[in-house]
């Protein structure tokens, strides 16, 4: 074989090695701390039906902002993403979500897309704005998205016809 061939396949095999090590590195510190998540996730439900029980749906979405920011402290964005909306999913659900609560928040088709016009979209864009902007400044845009779409969710189920 030429010296170019030779180098080619090296290179080859090192890149290939390289990211074989970060997807090593990933999985292995995805499944870490496993048990300690999966405990964080069952307190997170218990909360959340704990609080449920006695406030309004709206105290679920302030809260869940809240334990967000606590979460972070000790998780990274991306784990406390799939831990927490868990709590304000069971929060919502044990509140007994109310057609006032749901009125503002823009329903979604069976397609996934936003019913009706543009204006539509701007009401969601607006409801999760404020809710970062008013209720929790220091959360960020993309958890914030997340809550209206569990909150959606739920006034969906609830309430189809909005």
């Amino acid at each position: 074989m030429k010296k170019w061939t030779i180098r080619i396949v090296i290179s080859l095999l090192v890149v290939v090695f390289l990211l074989a090590l970060v997807f090593v590195f990933f999985v292995w510190d995805a499944f870490k701390h496993m048990d300690e998540k999966l405990a964080d996730d069952k307190r997170a439900v218990e909360a959340g039906l704990e609080l449920g029980r006695k406030a309004a749906p709206q105290e679920c979405v302030v809260e869940e902002l809240k334990r967000y920011e606590k979460c972070m402290e000790k998780w990274t964005a991306i784990e406390c993403r799939w831990i927490e909306p868990n709590f304000v999913s069971t929060c919502l659900d044990a509140s007994g979500i109310t057609e006032e609560f749901c009125r503002p928040i823009p329903r979604l088709s069976k397609d996934g897309s936003l019913q009706g016009q543009e204006s539509d979209y701007e009401e969601a864009l607006a409801w999760t704005q404020n809710l970062c902007e008013f209720e929790r400044p220091s959360v960020k845009f993309d958890m914030c998205r997340r809550i209206f779409f569990v909150a959606r969710y739920h006034c969906d189920v609830k309430y189809p016809q909005r």
